[in-house]
């Protein structure tokens, strides 16, 4: 994955035509000028190999709007998650990456669409891995023999660390009374790949929290006569009202 994205890179380069200074992202489609701003400034040090300072500034642009607690930044929210993956596809962090990339989607359906039309191995990049929809990714674990299948010792995937959903700190109660059901795998190092949403309501807020937090859950894998497998877990989301 990282030879292809460190491709991807370059072809940027190659495309841009001119100087960085006016290198173009396919972020036409985000209005507000402050957020386009800052999004192709993180572009420009995916450019130039500036890796983990994209990284930790596409998290922080994220979290910074989600906690905002405005509606229609979904988009916004969208690009900052991918932009996030492709720096951690570039640091090795294919996990990290495709959950980001994933979500990304799951925010912006057409997100695919417009990083296609201009950088297609963007996506070339993670549609080179198994793991790049939930069906490829079971085929796949069902091939290597790491899907949990019948046994005559099944041990379902049991949580350790749950971290709350967090809420926005500017309008605390923005996504109040949403409820969102995530489906997931619960891969054999006890993290969560390949996210799904099940039930959702209208908020790309409470999304994106759901998202970004059930990605720091641990667990302790499934088993099938003491061998560590994959498996399928769900989990909801409800967003109370704070006082």
């Amino acid at each position: 994955m990282q030879t292809r994205a460190v491709v991807f890179v370059l072809l940027i380069v190659s495309l841009a035509g001119f100087s960085p200074a006016r290198a173009e992202l396919p972020l036409d489609s985000i209005q507000d000028d402050g957020a386009r701003g800052v999004l192709r400034n993180i572009g420009l040090q995916l450019v130039f190999g500036s890796y983990p300072a994209a990284m930790r500034n596409a998290e922080n642009f994220g979290w910074n709007i989600f906690n905002l607690g405005q509606k229609g930044i979904g988009r916004e929210l969208a690009y900052s998650l991918a932009l996030q993956a492709v720096a951690e596809a570039n640091m090795g962090l294919a996990r990290d990456a495709s959950w980001h990339w994933e979500s990304a989607q799951i925010l912006l359906p057409e997100l695919r669409f417009e990083v296609m039309r201009s950088y297609s191995d963007l996506v070339a990049i993670f549609d080179s891995s198994p793991f790049n929809n939930r069906e490829s990714a079971i085929q796949y674990l069902q091939a290597q023999g790491l899907w949990l299948s019948e046994g005559q010792n099944l041990t379902p995937p049991k949580a350790l660390e749950r971290v709350s959903a967090p809420m926005p700190h500017k309008r605390t109660n923005v996504i109040a009374g949403e409820k969102i059901t995530v489906s997931y795998l619960v891969g054999t190092d006890g993290r969560v790949y390949s996210p799904r949403i099940e039930s959702e309501g209208n908020s790309a807020l409470a999304t994106f929290s759901a998202l970004q937090v059930l990605n720091r859950w641990v667990y302790q894998p499934a088993q099938a006569d003491g061998e560590p497998k994959f498996a399928p877990a769900q989990a909801s989301f409800t967003f109370q009202k704070k006082k």
